[in-house]
C-alpha cells in the first residue's frame, strides 16, 4: 500500500503540470490571433441619390445618449493582466506549496485553473467599459479571496471533485483545512 502512495502523488503531479500546460497553450493560441472571435462588420449598401435635397438637420435629441462602445473582455488589458496573473499564482504554488498537505495544495491549484478557464469563457462576452470592469473585478475578487484562503490555511470554501481518465477520482471537501483532508 505504501508503494502505491509515492505513484498517486506522482499521478496527481503529473495532471496538475497537465493542467498548467492546458491552460498556457490556451493562451498563447489566444494571444497569437486576439482579433480571432470579432465579428465583422456589416456591409452599408450605398445609394447615389440623382438628385440633391438638404434636409432640415435634426437637433440632438437630449434622451438619446449616445450609445457607449462595447468591446469583447478579450479586448481590455486588465483582462490579460488578471490572466497573467493567475497563471503566475499557480506556477508560484505549484514549485512551491505553501502546506504540507497536498490534497489542499492540488484543490487549490485545480480552483485557480477553474477560474482561469471561466475568465477565458467570459472573454468571448462583449460588454461596455463599465460592464467589463465588473467582470474583471468579480473574477479578481473570486481569485483574491481564494488566495487569502490557501495562504492563511483556512478551508477553501468550493468542494472538488474530479475523475481522472485512469478512472480514479481526487476529491476535496471545501469545509476543511490543510492537515484534515
Amino acid at each position: 500500500m505504501s508503494a502505491l502512495r509515492p505513484r498517486m502523488i506522482l499521478a496527481a503531479v503529473a495532471v496538475i503540470g497537465g493542467l498548467a500546460a492546458v491552460q498556457l497553450a490556451l493562451l498563447g493560441f489566444e494571444r497569437s490571433a486576439p482579433d480571432q472571435f470579432r465579428r465583422p462588420d456589416p456591409v452599408t449598401p450605398t445609394v447615389t441619390p440623382t438628385t440633391y435635397t438638404p434636409t432640415p438637420t435634426p437637433s440632438p435629441s437630449p434622451s438619446s445618449p449616445p450609445r457607449p462602445e462595447t468591446l469583447p473582455l478579450k479586448q481590455d488589458g486588465f483582462y490579460w493582466d488578471l490572466m497573467d496573473r493567475t497563471e503566475e499564482l499557480i506556477r508560484m504554488y505549484r514549485d512551491n506549496p505553501l502546506h504540507a498537505d497536498k490534497d489542499y495544495n492540488q484543490a487549490f491549484l485545480y480552483l485557480l485553473a477553474d477560474q482561469m478557464g471561466a475568465l477565458r469563457i467570459a472573454g468571448l462576452e462583449t460588454g461596455t467599459k463599465e460592464e467589463r470592469s465588473e467582470v474583471i473585478g468579480r473574477f479578481t475578487r473570486e481569485i483574491n479571496q481564494l488566495e487569502d484562503r490557501y495562504s492563511a490555511g483556512a478551508p477553501l470554501g468550493t468542494d472538488v471533485h474530479i475523475r481522472r481518465a485512469d478512472g480514479s477520482e481526487f476529491i476535496y471537501d471545501g469545509s476543511t483545512a490543510p492537515g484534515r483532508s
